[in-house]
């Protein structure tokens, strides 16, 4: 029925079929769990942040460009403490981070929330919806929030 190297090609094709049906799965599990190790170190990152702050002036900052605020206003800011702002190599400096406490807060991928019971940080880039969104707590907690889908009717 078929040609010799017919069969030949065909069997690479099918080879090629089901070694990409296993592969991309696995490669997209991998993928996930690196991104979500990258935001857990993210979130780590800025916790450490605020509790030098806290140490240091014994009160909790009132967002999280008060607590880099030096920083900002020499004009860079090391990677470590910025990192949500792209992945850069680690001591990397950004420059021309806006001084103003409204631009930094809308270019930082993450917000300071308190009340008199304690503080989060919790993920908040903008134009991305994660289907579970990681916040950290004052006690070093990392939580994995989900989204509840809308019931229709």
């Amino acid at each position: 029925m078929f040609s010799r190297p017919m069969k030949i090609l065909l069997t690479i094709f099918l080879v090629v079929i089901i070694i990409g049906g296993v592969t991309i799965p696995w490669l997209n599990w991998i993928l996930h769990k690196q991104e979500i190790a990258y935001r857990i170190n993210n979130l780590r990152t800025w916790y450490e942040g605020v509790e030098m702050f806290i140490r240091k002036n014994n009160r909790l900052p009132s967002s999280l460009y008060e607590v880099y605020r030096d920083r900002v206003k020499e004009g860079c800011i090391d990677m470590g403490f910025v990192v949500s702002l792209g992945k850069k190599k680690s001591g990397e400096k950004v420059q021309n981070l806006p001084d103003d406490p409204q631009q930094f807060e809308e270019r930082v991928k993450y917000g300071l929330f308190s009340d008199r019971y304690g503080w989060i940080i919790r993920e908040l880039e903008r134009g991305t919806v994660y289907p579970r969104m990681l916040m950290i707590d004052q006690n070093g907690t990392i939580y994995q929030v989900q989204e509840i889908p809308k019931r229709d009717g």
